[in-house]
């Protein structure tokens, strides 16, 4: 089966779920064509990379955020539909259309002999800059309603596009195997992340300042909105240490009893996950983790669920005494989770379409 990916992101970005996604369809033997992000008035069409997956680009009118109204809508649409159209000249019927892009409502018009799956991996809506939301809305109910199946990747989008399908729970997963940590003295927290104005930077302050025995490593490009936040945290607390951003591959797990995603309270698109990308690669190297602002996210021993300062910092010595004894509730999630189940789940649902 050929599966084509439509997608917002450059396949060189760091790794996505519709990246994931794309190598979990190559490990399986399906021929993947990725369409990445759209630039302005240019389409190209690029030669195969490393990893055998199909590299090509579209064009848009105009940017996704500024199409307020019928008219930009329908102009953008006409465009990119005509572009779309060069770039896929040589689709067969049964060829899967896999579309990442909420405001893919046209792509029936191209491929009105396809199955189409939307997978929704973020609040749109939310993330919208203008009007509330209301066009970013408009579209997303376009698209789900012309998709065969539309897959969320949190409860909460489930719940979002309900009114206009019947959606379905796509969580992401692990493409490793659970590690069962080595014995080793540990004494520090990781977070794995983009560090940018998402980032609760007081829960971090808290912690560092009230234990000084457990440290605090921050592994991620840096956003320039929240640099001089991070500086000064490196100033302040000799327990917290800024390390260049790296590929999960080279850290070196020894040195950690849990992970941290401490988001902040009360943002709308943070509060739609269920499991962020990293959830289940952080478990696979035995990491239990100690989150804030996702009240919707999975539940589980390993996940330690807060809401207050407090309530992370004892989440994270809690993790320090019991790392061990957490281990069977981080092995049962990452073998509920791994790429042999998220596959055999999503070509159940492509099987029930036929």
């Amino acid at each position: 089966m050929k599966v084509r990916i439509f997608t917002k992101s450059d396949w060189n970005e760091p790794p996505r779920i519709r990246h994931q996604f794309a190598n979990l369809m190559n490990d399986n033997g399906h021929d993947v064509v990725f369409y990445q992000k759209p630039k302005y008035l240019v389409s190209e069409r690029a030669l195969v990379n490393d990893e055998s997956t199909e590299l090509r680009r579209t064009a848009q009118l105009i940017h996704h955020q500024l199409r307020l109204g019928g008219i930009l809508s329908a102009l953008n649409a006409a465009y990119e539909i005509r572009s779309i159209n060069r770039n896929t000249q040589d689709v067969n019927s049964d060829d899967l259309i896999v579309n990442f892009n909420y405001d893919y409502f046209f792509l029936r018009d191209v491929f009105p002999d396809n199955k189409i799956i939307t997978i929704i991996n973020d609040d749109f809506v939310a993330q919208s800059r203008f009007f509330d939301g209301k066009y970013a809305g408009i579209a997303l109910e376009k698209t789900c309603r012309i998709s065969d199946v539309v897959l969320c990747v949190s409860y909460p989008l489930c719940d979002q596009v309900r009114a206009w399908s019947s959606p379905k729970l796509f969580l992401p997963w692990s493409a490793e195997r659970y590690e069962y940590p080595e014995t080793t003295n540990r004494t520090a927290v990781l977070l794995w992340a983009h560090i940018n104005n998402r980032i609760d930077f007081d829960l971090v302050r808290f912690a560092a300042s009230n234990n000084r025995s457990i440290d605090l490593h921050l592994i991620g490009p840096v956003s320039e909105a929240v640099s001089s936040e991070v500086r000064r945290l490196d100033q302040d607390f000799d327990n917290v240490v800024l390390v260049a951003a790296m590929p999960l591959t080279e850290i070196d797990f020894t040195k950690y009893f849990a992970a941290i995603i401490p988001y902040k309270s009360g943002k709308k698109e943070i509060e739609a996950v269920s499991a962020s990308n990293k959830t289940f690669q952080l478990l696979g190297k035995g990491m239990p983790l100690v989150i804030s602002g996702m009240p919707s996210f999975i539940q589980s021993r390993a996940i330690r669920q807060t809401a207050t300062k407090e309530e992370f910092l004892e989440a994270i010595e809690f993790c320090k005494r019991d790392f061990y004894r957490l281990q069977d509730s981080v092995r049962d999630l990452v073998s509920e989770n791994g790429a042999h189940d998220r596959y055999r789940q999503f070509m159940d649902i492509v099987e029930s379409l036929e």
